[in-house]
């Protein structure tokens, strides 16, 4: 008898895994503030992640974004931004984004620097892009570029 996985009309091809779900099932999503959602992404592990919102830490001078547990409570820093606030000059300097190994290439850095300049226009602010990733993402997202200070694109 043919195994399942040879039987597929596209010969070669095996059938897709299902996706997978947390022990209870739950596909629950948390509303938040700022942003506006909470993601729920699959790490580099394959585990079920869900991240929260983009938090500004005035004591860390820093735009943090953590993974949280089913109940909603932070579980662990995921991205964060480094800034320097400069209220005299109106300006804050992104000096350093940073991503955790395992959560690289779903998008969580721009989501730091997106709340690090939405966060610049509210107050007023211009955008000193020290590191090196805010060209790559003001060049994704054109609509940041007049709240440079200077571009190094």
């Amino acid at each position: 008898m043919a195994d399942t996985k040879e039987s597929n009309p596209q010969a070669g091809q095996k059938r897709p895994e299902p996706p997978v779900t947390d022990p209870e099932g739950s596909r629950k999503s948390f509303k938040v503030e700022g942003d506006n959602k909470a993601e729920k992404k699959d790490s580099k592990e394959g585990e079920n992640v869900i991240f929260g919102k983009v938090e500004q830490n005035d004591k860390s001078s820093q735009f943090e974004l953590y993974t949280l547990n089913k109940e909603g409570q932070k579980k662990e820093r995921a991205a964060y931004v480094v800034y320097v606030l400069n209220e005299k000059d109106k300006t804050l300097d992104l000096q350093h984004t940073v991503t955790t190994k395992k959560y690289r290439g779903k998008g969580l850095a721009g989501r730091v620097v997106k709340a690090s300049f939405d966060f610049a226009i509210t107050k007023g602010l211009k955008v000193i892009p020290t590191c090196t990733y805010i060209p790559v993402f003001v060049r994704k997202n054109p609509q940041y570029k007049n709240i440079l200070v200077k571009s190094k694109m």
